[in-house]
């Protein structure tokens, strides 16, 4: 027997089923609720007191392979490491062992005019770098020979880029200044020739802007952490325009994990950014991205700080489905492709020689800090949970 419309609403409202708590699978059955991010409320505090085993690599240090304080790593497998220089347009590709593989600088030329993501394919032996600037994904060889060079069409603005499988790259298109020159961000894209093989079903209809022009002036944010990242074969996506934070799967399944409240479109825009996933639990870093604020600090003359005391850090649990509040960020990897369940962090020296002098360290950190040189590159450390 059929039940009414007007009986079945009845039904549902008693029940406390809200759409969201209604999405369907191809198989009929109803998932639970997703769960809610949010960020007008405090949660419980949580300490980080895990189960790790870390391991150091002292990463080599010579007159042509020296980092910044701007590198970042890019790729860890259990046998090399890509680390870039991304202003300078280094690339480098280091050992386990901490010795450089690898090292080159292509940019200007027929290479990159902006190293903005750098993807190593490491099967293939192929080091990949996007460049949002010249509209082109940029192929090397691991010694920084170039092979081929993928044209991105010239609407897009191509910020990311991710190994997928053997032929395809998962791409990010990351709005400049809020208008919407992409309906759907996440594209796959193939390794041969740059060619759109299809796009993922995120769609937007609106988008924040990454940076003001205001007066010739061009404002972006202090406040920059990114959502998308690679633990194992999982990808984990967000974005400052989307209020609901994915899951891709190898298999392109997409699965929503999370919402936030209120929308990442409130004034100023308050953005949920992944810090790192491990099989049982996810954290995320909450910002302001105010770029109304930067403007009104270079009109006034005041010292932009990278420090923020509305950033938070959350964690959430998979097994209790419950949000905690972070003190600190700890154990974190951003726009990254890493084996599941580690956490990769680079230590500068002066910052380990400081806090040996404070006797804030002991353990094998301690060692660490008594054997590096304070101009030394910094030390890798490679977190690994016992979950």
């Amino acid at each position: 027997m059929k039940i009414p419309s007007l009986i079945l609403f009845i039904v549902i409202i008693s029940l406390g089923i809200s759409p969201i708590d209604m999405r369907g699978t191809n198989s009929g059955k109803i998932q639970k609720k997703l769960p809610i991010i949010n960020k007008e409320i405090q949660y419980p505090q949580k300490a980080l007191n895990l189960k790790v085993e870390e391991k150091y690599i002292f990463l080599e240090t010579q007159k042509e392979i020296l980092l910044d304080r701007g590198a970042h790593v890019y790729y860890v497998s259990d046998k090399k490491v890509l680390i870039t220089n991304a202003l300078k347009g280094d690339v480098f590709i280091f050992g386990m062992d901490g010795k450089a593989i690898s090292h080159f600088n292509q940019r200007g030329g027929y290479g990159y005019a902006f190293l903005s993501y750098a993807l190593y394919d490491e099967s293939n032996k192929e080091v990949f770098i996007a460049d949002h600037i010249s509209k082109k994904i940029v192929v090397f060889t691991e010694e920084g020979a170039l092979k081929r060079t993928l044209h991105i069409p010239s609407k897009m603005s191509i910020k990311e880029i991710y190994n997928f499988d053997e032929n395809t790259l998962l791409a990010f298109h990351e709005h400049q200044y809020g208008e919407l020159t992409q309906s759907k961000p996440y594209l796959f894209i193939s390794k041969k020739d740059g060619s759109i093989i299809s796009e993922l079903n995120i769609v937007k209809n609106r988008a924040n802007s990454k940076i003001l022009n205001s007066g010739g002036v061009k404002f972006t944010s202090m406040n920059n952490y990114s959502g998308n990242c690679k633990f194992g074969n999982d990808f984990i996506l967000a974005n400052m325009s989307s209020d609901t934070i994915y899951l891709l799967k190898q298999d392109k399944k997409l699965i929503p994990l999370f919402v936030q409240q209120p929308s990442v479109f409130s004034d100023p825009p308050i953005i949920t950014s992944v810090g790192m996933k491990t099989d049982d639990f996810i954290t995320f870093c909450v910002y302001p991205y105010d770029l109304k604020e930067s403007r009104r600090k270079y009109e006034k003359d005041e010292k932009e700080v990278a420090s923020d005391l509305r950033i938070r850090f959350l964690m959430y649990e998979f097994k209790t489905d419950k949000l905690f509040e972070l003190e600190k960020r700890k154990y974190w990897a951003e726009k990254i492709d890493i084996p599941k369940n580690i956490s990769i962090e680079l230590l500068e020296p002066y910052i380990l020689k400081e806090w040996l002098k404070r006797g804030f360290l002991k353990g094998e950190m301690k060692e660490v800090a008594e054997k590096v040189n304070i101009t030394d590159n910094p030390v890798l450390r490679i977190t690994k949970f016992k979950l």
